[in-house]
């Protein structure tokens, strides 16, 4: 008969879907924490190391992360907007390069790499910005 400890890790290692090295390391791990949440040796929690695919705070985080860069990106004038979102897949389906950027805005190869460029140097500079994606660094 299994005591409860191994019964859960068990339960545990087959409900993440880890493979043995996983398995091991997170064993290992719990020994020394009691909860997913704790705060590990590495300034991290062992919730951020397992994956889950079902949880519902990855699609809140998901969420929150999509509000927050939304809330940068709207310090931008709208052509810089554009150029970052369409450079860097934001908001789209599909990446551009710098040529498929000019062709859709209707200016020179040139001009998209200033905007992008500024827009770049705007959201460095803005501490608003800073300050709304220090959470993500």
């Amino acid at each position: 008969m299994k005591n409860k400890s191994e019964s859960t890790k068990v339960d545990m290692t087959s409900y993440f879907r880890m493979v043995k090295s996983e398995e091991r390391f997170l064993l290992h791990q719990t020994e020394e924490i009691f909860s997913l949440d704790a705060p590990q040796r590495r300034n991290g929690r062992l919730l951020d190391v397992v994956p889950c695919e079902n949880c519902p705070d990855s699609d809140l985080m998901e969420d929150s992360k999509n509000r927050d860069i939304n809330k940068v990106l709207a310090i931008l004038p709208s052509k810089q907007h554009e150029v970052v979102c369409n450079y860097f897949g934001i908001g789209t389906d599909v990446v551009l390069p710098l040529e498929g950027i000019s062709l859709l805005l209707g200016i020179n190869i040139d001009q998209v790499k200033k905007l992008k460029r500024k827009a770049i140097e705007r959201l460095k500079s803005s501490s608003q910005a800073m300050d709304i994606l220090r959470c993500y660094l």
